[in-house]
Order: structure tokens, then sequence, then C-alpha cells
């Protein structure tokens, strides 16, 4: 989306939840490593709440006049998006987040989301409650640590083959 320059900000929900970290600690080795002329200009927790997303795009806008997207990791990508459209920026600066659920959707169709990553959260739960069921039950322990779901990026134009594909985010 960047074509490999910009200043890009990050907004997580907790620095202390593993989930939250494992995402931005993974977006941050992913930029710094693959794309040299992609600057993060700060990193930022918003408390899984949209208002205090929305402040802190701001503030990284104000402090970041050429900031060229923002990475939402967890908790109030919609804060951000609105943040970024009431500045007028939608689709200049690009929003990249997670959960593409009905609110983040209206912002995938209007250009002030770019970009939702989809988890799979179905087969989140259901494959671990059936793993968990084969431990207590069987004794039978998971072939591996990790469990790995499917990832979906979903666009604007990936978002209705995502909605036919029984996907909900």
């Amino acid at each position: 989306l960047l074509v490999g320059k910009g200043k890009v900000a990050i907004i997580t929900g907790y620095f202390n939840v593993i989930s939250h970290e494992l995402r931005r600690k993974g977006i941050e080795d992913a930029l710094t490593r693959e794309f040299p002329n992609i600057q993060i200009v700060g990193r930022v927790e918003n408390l899984d709440q949209a208002e205090k997303a929305r402040a802190e795009a701001i503030d990284f806008m104000t402090a970041n006049p050429d900031l060229a997207g923002i990475c939402v990791t967890a908790g109030g990508p919609i804060g951000a998006a609105q943040a970024v459209k009431d500045a007028g920026k939608a689709g200049k600066i690009k929003v990249v987040c997670f959960d593409p659920l009905p609110q983040t959707v209206e912002y995938l169709k209007d250009g002030s989301i770019q970009a939702a990553i989809g988890q799979n959260p179905y087969a989140e739960g259901r494959d671990t409650i059936i793993r968990l069921f084969n431990y207590l039950m069987e004794g039978q322990t998971p072939q591996s640590r990790f469990m790995y779901t499917r990832d979906d990026v979903v666009t604007n134009d990936t978002l209705a083959a995502f909605y036919a594909s029984g996907q909900k985010g």
C-alpha cells in the first residue's frame, strides 16, 4: 500500500496482551526488515477503545503531517478510520487493521480503511475446544504447540468474496 516508503504509526490494544504484542512486533519486524524506507514514528496502546484510538490517530497526523499509514493491531480501528476520514485523508493515509467486522466493513467500503485482516474466529474457538476435549477425555496432546488458522486480507475489492465464503471476521 505504501510502495515501500513512508511514515507509519502503530496503535495496539494493550502492550501487556500477548496476542496484541505478537501482532505489533510481527508487523514492526516485517516493516523494518523488508522495507527500510518505512519509518515507524510511534506505537501507542488504546486500551481497546475506539475513541482513544481516534485521539491517538489525530495526534499522529498532527505530529507527522506526512504520515502515510496507520496500523491498528487491536481494538479501535473504527476510531482511527474516523479520524482519517474526518481529516479528509481517507485513502491518502492507508489504514490496515484486524477483524473485518460490520463496523470495520463500512470504513472498508468508503475507503477509510484499506485492509482488514480476518483470523477465522470460528476455527479459533472450535479447534481449541476440540483439542482441549481430546486432551481431557483421552489424554491426547495437540500435535504442535501452536495452531494456525487461515488469515484473510480483506479489502473493498475482496469483501464480497470474503463474506460469500461464509467468513464473518
